[in-house]
């Protein structure tokens, strides 16, 4: 069964259902966060409150431990969000620092703009809430041209 399992877990991603893949980075996994190359461009929120950085890999989008998020939710934001956001809760990945919240592990989120909602406690639209450090969303960063 362990056998099946384990190739379910490698054939399912390829097909594009991510359910199955952790939601943090493991300490032992190597990850080259800190690798500024044209591959791993660092983006931050866009926010004066908080301080949030996010990569993207082949994993998904990965806002980097250490990272700050907003206490409270507004209603604007979904129940699968605000499901998603207690889960983070419970597994100590976000933790309470009085103001905010704080990423205590680098973790993996499947769009921009998931992770921007967990930083910003709202909808949001990752494409520009997160930029580099020349000020350029995402967005602007990753449109193909055609």
């Amino acid at each position: 069964m362990e056998y099946f399992l384990d190739q379910v877990k490698l054939i399912l991603p390829i097909m594009g259902f991510k359910f199955l893949i952790s939601t943090t980075i493991k300490p032992n996994e190597k990850i080259d966060h800190v690798d500024t190359t044209e591959q791993n461009v660092i983006y931050k929120i866009r926010s004066n409150i908080f301080k949030a950085e996010m990569y993207e890999n082949e994993k998904g989008f990965i806002v980097v431990s250490g990272s700050q998020a907003k206490k409270e939710l507004s209603s604007s934001i979904t129940e699968t969000y605000k499901a998603l956001r207690q889960k983070l809760i419970d597994t100590n990945v976000l933790v309470d620092r009085g103001s905010h919240y704080e990423f205590t592990a680098d973790t993996i989120f499947s769009s921009p703009s998931a992770a921007a909602n967990m930083i910003l406690g709202r909808q949001s639209n990752g494409l520009i809430e997160w930029v580099n450090s020349q000020n350029k969303t995402y967005k602007e960063i990753n449109t193909f041209s055609q």
